[in-house]
């Protein structure tokens, strides 16, 4: 660990970016989250953790590989552009919807290229296709095909120590968006336990009450069941039980300090990524160990991002040349497009 916070300030240093002080990080959380403002040492408590934060999320982008040179012309020649596209004429729509990659080129008019983050879907399914055994060609083999789709561009830099940086605070947010997910969750279970107990309070003290006075000496009707109010009182302690884990409501923001210090001490449990390596045909056919068909090995990384689901997003870092971008669309001639 420390030879890599070594070399990445030795990287830092070459390409004139600044580190991430644990300050710029805080700011950050408590904009996701303006409440933990009002926690007693709010900074002091989180600190420690955003620091494991900040460590483990700096090595997973030192970790990414080189950019990839996302030009339309070697569209061809390049086996994992092939792979993330059908064709030159995808691959420069999908970057020309990009408005981050608009915005970035129009609001740096001397840059002549951007780094960029490119994520992608990925799906794989089988089919049945032909493929050669020894000396005889099969149609029946079942084979399985990658399709990558929903190309985003969303995060753009000048320089690649720029979109390394860039990238550490969208991990950093996505983290702290995690935690305050976790803080909603907690309050919404807080308000349901709230109401059930005063369900289960009501039934409890009108059945007790079939049981008291004189009507209930008179009048057999009101015998009591014992039955229900033993299932009661155990709903009720199960209920309270469920509460006292989430703690006083006047304890709501130490919880809700917990709740983001436990996302940032295990960031892993978190944000994931890792490579994928597979060697495929032209016509993105995966290829098993020991085929002699025709193919090409590419490799890419995944990340698993959290949320409501998790999802799992293909993705690499490029190089995006301002002369690839297509001109921007003409709102009109696309209306018309559509109605037609």
């Amino acid at each position: 660990m420390e030879m890599l916070r070594r070399w990445l300030q030795r990287d830092r240093h070459r390409q004139g970016s600044v580190e991430h002080p644990i300050d710029e990080m805080m700011a950050r959380v408590v904009k996701v989250a303006p409440r933990l403002r009002m926690a007693h040492r709010y900074k002091q408590r989180l600190a420690g953790p955003l620091q494991i934060c900040l460590e483990y999320v700096e090595e997973l982008v030192a970790g990414l590989p080189a950019p990839l040179d996302a030009s339309i012309s070697i569209w061809a020649s390049n086996s994992l552009i092939r792979t993330f596209f059908s064709s030159p004429g995808e691959m420069a729509a999908a970057f020309g919807r990009s408005a981050e990659l608009r915005t970035f080129f129009d609001e740096s008019p001397d840059a002549q290229e951007a780094y960029a983050v490119l994520g992608m879907d990925m799906e794989a399914h089988g089919r049945f296709g032909c493929a050669q055994d020894g000396e005889v060609a099969r149609t029946d083999v079942l084979q399985t095909v990658v399709n990558f789709s929903d190309h985003q561009v969303r995060i753009c830099a000048r320089t690649l120590a720029g979109l390394r940086q860039d990238i550490v605070r969208r991990m950093v947010d996505q983290l702290a968006i995690e935690g305050l997910a976790r803080i909603t969750a907690e309050q919404g279970r807080r308000e349901v336990l709230e109401r059930e107990r005063a369900l289960l309070l009501t039934r409890w003290h009108l059945l007790e009450r079939r049981g008291a006075g004189v009507r209930s000496i008179l009048d057999s009707r009101m015998e009591i069941d014992r039955g229900k109010l033993v299932r009661l009182q155990q709903e009720l302690e199960a209920n309270e039980r469920d509460l006292y884990r989430l703690g006083l409501r006047t304890q709501a923001l130490d919880r809700q300090i917990e709740c983001m210090v436990e996302v940032f001490r295990n960031p892993a449990a978190f944000l994931h990524v890792w490579g994928r390596s597979m060697r495929v045909s032209l016509m993105n056919v995966v290829l098993q160990r020991g085929s002699t068909e025709a193919g090409e090995t590419v490799e890419f990384q995944m990340a698993r991002v959290p949320g409501d689901p998790a999802r799992e997003r293909a993705f690499t870092l490029v190089r995006f040349s301002r002369a690839d971008l297509p001109p921007a669309p003409n709102s009109l001639q696309e209306a018309a497009r559509w109605l037609n």
